[in-house]
């Protein structure tokens, strides 16, 4: 059951545009006050983003006699700089709730009260908090995201085999409008998952599969923390550990139970300190509210059936991609089958964030490859 490459590249910029649409119909709204005019300009747009992306694929840019290292730094290095300046230009006037829950459980924390007791319901584990804590320290979130981008461009400039690929990747995030929402709401969730991505392409470069050092140790307590951000890590976490020890069932347990348990030392000093809220109001049930149990409990199964018919590093980019937007497209669709379309997107989204649909495109934008017409 294997997918053809150019089903994947298809399926990627297809899921892709599709969220790309959902968050410029979601803002465009507001601007023109009209949800048919946003509509039709959210069309046009990826369309046009589809047809540029393929008249990228069809230059020969290796043809045009480029420093491609240096141009790429340059190029990154430019946008790096606008974007800081953005962050620091725009104001720090957003509604979008993980913003202050940030700021408040670092508030608490620094205060030595219990970080999770706060208006605005902390739904991370502590590890995101820890590591937003330089940021906080300095006096901007915003920074985060920033960073983010600057690490994701440098695993697509490694990551890519030919140039082609690299400037249609970085062409695919930069013309996401939802990439830049995140950036001006002073999001974590992009740089969140740059981080586990990151981590799983350390993996496969440099652990041995079949031989437990103190790398493998390290690695799997690092796996822990990064767990320790979201539980949507976890996803990507299991995936990879599946594919990447299939053949060596004894490391997969061991590497496994070394996470969990570096996981669940991050959370044990909070459990002690005030054990009925960490359990009914914190991490667990705010991030379990969002699928029915039902999901919560097939996924795992799903995840274990599918993971054998993946080849390579793309394929389990491609994966992660697709069971990341299937599991925050069911929430979507509840919510909208609850409330409406129209209601969820613009009346009703302090109970949905349409933000979660940034996890699966990072997987998406390294599944695409400059084959866009070819087997």
């Amino acid at each position: 059951m294997h997918i053809s490459h150019r089903v994947i590249n298809y399926i990627s910029i297809l899921i892709i545009n599709l969220i790309s649409c959902l968050f410029f119909v979601k803002y465009a709204t507001r601007l023109f006050h009209s949800y048919q005019i946003a509509l039709i300009l959210a069309i046009l747009f990826s369309i046009i983003v589809i047809l540029l992306l393929f008249k990228i694929d069809s230059v020969n840019i290796q043809k045009l006699k480029i420093d491609y290292k240096r141009q790429f730094f340059i190029i990154v290095s430019i946008i790096t700089l606008a974007m800081l300046i953005l962050v620091i230009a725009t104001p720090d006037t957003s509604q979008v709730g993980r913003l202050p829950a940030i700021n408040e459980w670092l508030a608490n924390l620094l205060s030595g009260k219990f970080p999770y007791n706060t208006p605005a319901n902390p739904s991370s584990f502590p590890m995101m908090f820890i590591i937003a804590l330089p940021f906080y320290l300095i006096g901007e979130l915003g920074f985060m995201e920033v960073l983010g981008f600057v690490i994701f461009a440098i695993i697509v400039f490694y990551y890519s085999i030919t140039m082609k690929d690299i400037v249609m990747r970085l062409f695919l995030l930069l013309t996401l409008p939802m990439f830049y929402y995140e950036i001006l709401v002073r999001s974590e969730l992009f740089f969140n998952v740059v981080l586990v991505i990151l981590a799983v392409l350390f993996t496969k470069k440099y652990l041995l599969q079949n031989k437990i050092n103190l790398p493998f140790i390290l690695t799997a307590i690092l796996y822990g923390l990064l767990l320790s951000t979201r539980l949507i890590a976890g996803i990507v976490i299991a995936i990879f550990i599946l594919y990447f020890f299939r053949s060596n069932y004894r490391q997969m347990i061991i590497f496994s139970a070394i996470c969990i348990l570096s996981f669940i030392a991050t959370i044990v000093p909070f459990i002690i300190w005030d054990t009925q809220y960490f359990l009914h109001k914190g991490p667990f049930s705010v991030q379990s509210l969002y699928l029915p149990k039902i999901v919560i409990l097939l996924a795992p199964l799903v995840i274990i059936f599918f993971v054998k018919y993946l080849r390579n590093i793309r394929d389990v980019f491609f994966y992660i991609g697709a069971v990341l937007f299937v599991l925050v497209a069911i929430s979507f669709s509840l919510h909208c089958i609850n409330y409406g379309f129209y209601e969820s997107i613009f009346e009703r989204s302090s109970y949905f964030d349409i933000g979660y649909f940034i996890f699966p495109i990072p997987f998406f934008i390294l599944s695409i490859n400059s084959k866009l017409k070819v087997n």
